[in-house]
């Protein structure tokens, strides 16, 4: 189980955050090369300079408690998973699954991705 202050937000960070620096590092394997190599201070470096204009994403959280152990589909996680996990998305429309979530319960979870649900107490 688990618990995060979270919404997604793809609205001109501010600044670096942990999670943008790891997701962009993850889909952007050549740029953590970058910054590895002291061609970048760090990924958001590279998104300010770069990554913007070539249609990249830096996503930073903001604050909302949700569960990555979620009991079915939300609105939020089907948004989420599409953007960190493209090629999933492109699955659903391609109707090998039915939606993100279907893919999360099937594999995604086994793989160690995060489905994340607001948890409303």
């Amino acid at each position: 189980y688990l618990c995060y202050q979270y919404k997604f937000s793809t609205n001109n960070p501010e600044g670096p955050c942990e999670e943008g620096e790891e997701a962009y590092g993850i889909f952007y394997p050549d740029v953590k090369e970058g910054v590895a190599a002291g061609h970048f201070e760090n990924m958001f470096a590279h998104y300010v300079a770069f990554g913007k204009e070539e249609g990249k994403e830096y996503l930073c959280y903001q604050y909302k408690f949700s569960t990555n152990n979620p009991e079915g589909p939300c609105e939020e996680g089907e948004e989420a998973y599409g953007i960190f996990y493209p090629d999933v998305k492109e699955g659903v429309a391609a109707g090998h699954f039915e939606n993100m979530f279907a893919h999360y319960v099937a594999f995604g979870k086994e793989e160690g991705k995060e489905y994340l649900c607001y948890q409303y107490k």
